[in-house]
């Protein structure tokens, strides 16, 4: 049995996995996606099969970070056009940035919110007085409404957006409503 763990931990040094997960999670991808019928000749496949994984790993790596490194300079910057969700206890509410004036200083209105006649809330007995099983997948419809008032938030030295009665937001490309039925 310890020749047979020493033969794993050979192999995982071999290719540079640090972990026995690693190490079987690999496995089983390999088996999976490559199974062959070559007997002895599957150890050499099995390895640059593995180098090809690890490449493209590596490939979609460096581009997810790109991506998330592009969304975080617009979310650094916002404008007009963007959105700043209100962020409750467990509710989120959408508001519309109308102007910015500085970098630390955004206009926001608030915009009207009306739940989709497609999505039904389905409730079981728990809870204060019943359990939306379906409460994340909720469906609004939100519009732009010039009737609310507009007013100011800022940012803080913690890179956070507040408004003067200290609610949080959360600046997005989208706007975001969010009623959580189960509290």
């Amino acid at each position: 049995m310890a020749a047979y763990h020493e033969e794993q931990k050979k192999r995982r040094d071999a290719l540079k996995i640090k972990t026995q997960a690693e190490y079987e999670e690999r496995n089983a991808e390999l088996a999976m996606l490559y199974s062959t019928p070559y007997g002895d000749m599957s150890k050499e496949y099995d390895n640059q099969r593995f180098e090809d994984i690890r490449d493209l790993q590596i490939v979609t790596s460096n581009w997810e970070d790109k991506l998330k490194a592009e969304l975080q300079r617009k979310l650094d910057n916002p404008t007009t056009g963007m959105y700043a969700n209100q962020i409750g206890w467990t509710d989120v509410d959408p508001f519309e940035i109308v102007e910015v004036r500085t970098a630390n200083k955004l206009m926001v209105r608030l915009m009207s919110s009306e739940l989709d006649p497609s999505w039904k809330p389905e409730v079981v007995i728990g809870g204060f007085s019943g359990h939306t099983l379906n409460n994340h997948s909720q469906k609004w419809i939100i519009t732009s409404n010039e009737k609310y008032k507009v007013f100011a938030i800022r940012k803080r030295k913690d890179g956070r957006w507040y408004d003067k009665y200290n609610n949080r937001y959360q600046i997005s490309e989208e706007p975001s409503k969010f009623h959580d039925f189960n509290f």
